[in-house]
């Protein structure tokens, strides 16, 4: 995998980016740092196209465990951006509306 000047450490996590030893189950693609930064100041960076974009309950959760090491990269419209710490409180620069979209029930039987 290419990595862009500002990035180090860039390890693709997912199946489609490591199809020998990748997971889909970590709930990120993608787990990097910013140059400069120290070696415990890791990112995890979800992939994602489309708007709106869908999430499963696990990787929602794990968003907002972790918000503040937390990106997405969103493809739309030819372009991918990168939306740094989308479910951090502390960003105010981002509009994020979440919605939830299924519900699970759970029925006991008598």
């Amino acid at each position: 995998m290419k990595s862009c000047e500002q990035y180090e450490d860039v390890y693709g996590c997912s199946t489609i980016l490591n199809k020998e030893s990748g997971n889909d189950n970590l709930h990120y693609d993608i787990i990097y740092r910013k140059k400069g930064t120290p070696k415990t100041d890791v990112r995890y960076l979800e992939v994602k196209s489309g708007n709106p974009i869908f999430m499963s309950c696990s990787e929602y959760q794990f968003a907002l465990d972790n918000s503040e090491h937390y990106d997405l990269a969103i493809y739309h419209d030819g372009k991918v951006s990168i939306v740094e710490s989308p479910f951090s409180s502390k960003n105010g620069n981002i509009s994020l509306e979440v919605q939830p979209e299924t519900y699970q029930l759970t029925i006991e039987w008598d």
